[in-house]
Parts: C-alpha cells; sequence; structure tokens
C-alpha cells in the first residue's frame, strides 16, 4: 500500500539542505529519507537530532533560510 502526501515547504535549513519545515503542519522532514524527523526533549530544551547531533529550536530559527 503506497501513500503520497503533498507538503508545502518553506524553510530550509543553511548548513544543512537536505532538512526542509512544512508550513502547514509544522513538520521537519529530510528530503533524502523522506522521513519525518520526531521532535525531542533533551534536558528541558526542545529540538531535534540533525545528522546525529542536536539542535534546541531556538538555535534552529536562527539557522533558516526561506526557500524561494
Amino acid at each position: 500500500m503506497n501513500v503520497t502526501v503533498n507538503l508545502n515547504c518553506k524553510w530550509t535549513i543553511k548548513d544543512n539542505e537536505n532538512y526542509v519545515f512544512s508550513d502547514e503542519p509544522k513538520l521537519l522532514i529530510n528530503i533524502n529519507t523522506g522521513k519525518v524527523v520526531n521532535q525531542i526533549i533533551k534536558s528541558n530544551c526542545i529540538g531535534y537530532n540533525i545528522n546525529g547531533k542536536f539542535y534546541s529550536l531556538t538555535k534552529l530559527k536562527t539557522m533558516l533560510t526561506k526557500i524561494k
């Protein structure tokens, strides 16, 4: 069974173009694998594991660029 979902992506991470944030619902997606990256809590800080490194939401906000 195959399911296809179309998402509008507006933001990408400066250092890593393989990850994008969708508009609605707000998800972080790895373009290479097509998988959604789970949001995690690490020592009372919300963020994502990207390439094995933890990035908090506040740090990610400074690293985002808008997709043209």
